[in-house]
């Protein structure tokens, strides 16, 4: 046994890999991990008076992109194919008339008007944001994931 090969031995003896997860159960500990935030949305939600009427109606939108990416998550495992599709497709209905009083609106408060769409990309992506974790774990263990907002 040459030294070279003799030190090589040692060094990997040496150092033990950890055991690689199942991809099965990165995605189960996410499905329960997003079914706990759920839950937490739902106490929130339940806990909000009713004349909170913007304060519920933004918990129900996020409560939605959470739900939606838990089917995403059960979607790829119960394919098999470990792809969790988190995509979602807005419906973009211009209605210029509508347009025009939510501007008006808006400018009477003293706020910037922000668009239908562009307030739903926005909490689509703070959704996202809140399973970012998720997202590193799968990277980390080659599970890819698809992320888009995609208007129709």
């Amino acid at each position: 046994m040459s030294l070279l090969s003799g030190l090589m031995g040692f060094l990997f003896r040496s150092k033990k890999m950890p055991p690689r997860p199942n991809p099965a159960d990165v995605l189960d500990r996410a499905i329960t991990d997003t079914q706990a935030w759920d839950s937490r949305l739902s106490d929130r939600l339940d806990d909000t008076s009713e004349d909170s009427y913007a304060t519920r109606n933004e918990l129900r939108d996020r409560m939605y992109y959470v739900q939606h990416f838990e089917d995403a998550m059960k979607q790829a495992k119960a394919t098999s194919s470990m792809t969790v599709d988190l995509s979602i497709r807005y419906g973009v209905y211009d209605d210029p008339e509508d347009d025009a009083i939510a501007r008006y609106e808006a400018a009477s408060c003293g706020l910037e008007y922000v668009p239908d769409e562009q307030r739903e990309e926005a909490e689509y992506a703070s959704a996202l944001w809140g399973i970012t974790e998720y997202n590193r774990r799968w990277k980390r263990r080659a599970l890819p994931s698809s992320p888009a907002f995609m208007p129709t």
